[in-house]
């Protein structure tokens, strides 16, 4: 009789089917890997896209803000000849004035300083309330006012003053 033809072992066999149900285990186990991996990387592919167009909206927001406060600098340039010589807005002048403050709904007033940093005059946009620190003849006395009239007078053109407490402790600015 011949080795050849005897049946293996019964523990050989198990262990045979153990490990090949195992591989079968690993193999699905690293298949659930990837595909979790491969959506991960999809999620964070669509979070970065979304972040650079966030990123490059308020870059744009940014850029047509600082255009809009250009031109509002600009109209004020071109109206400033006209103004500063006039004790209180009239005629052509006060048209002018009442133009820019209907096209600029975030404009709340114009005001016109004297050298001795003293409010000549202040005229209100349509619904705007009085302005308390800003009343005729009253001075400009905050750091960021005074800040900004002394760096207008040495660039001979209107200057955004740093943002500050307003009324009703909203945040401002003044040009």
């Amino acid at each position: 009789m011949s080795d050849r033809h005897l049946p293996p072992a019964p523990g050989v066999e198990l262990r045979a089917i153990k490990l090949f149900t195992l591989a079968h285990v690993f193999g699905l186990a690293l298949f659930v890997a990837l595909v979790v991996s491969f959506f991960w990387y999809l999620n964070e592919a669509a979070d970065d896209r979304q972040r650079q167009a966030l990123y490059r909206d308020v870059d744009a927001a940014l850029q047509a803000i600082k255009l809009r406060l250009r031109e509002n600098q600009d109209a004020m340039v071109s109206a400033s000849a006209d103004v500063s010589t006039i004790t209180a807005p009239t005629g052509r002048v006060l048209e002018a004035i009442q133009d820019f403050l209907r096209r600029n709904h975030d404009a709340l007033y114009v005001s016109v300083i004297a050298p001795d940093r003293r409010v000549r005059w202040t005229l209100a946009a349509r619904g705007v309330a009085s302005i308390p620190f800003r009343a005729e003849r009253s001075q400009v006395v905050e750091a960021e006012g005074v800040d900004a009239f002394d760096r207008a007078r040495e660039l001979r053109r209107p200057t955004y003053t740093a943002p500050f407490h307003a009324f009703d402790d909203e945040m401002g600015f003044e040009m």
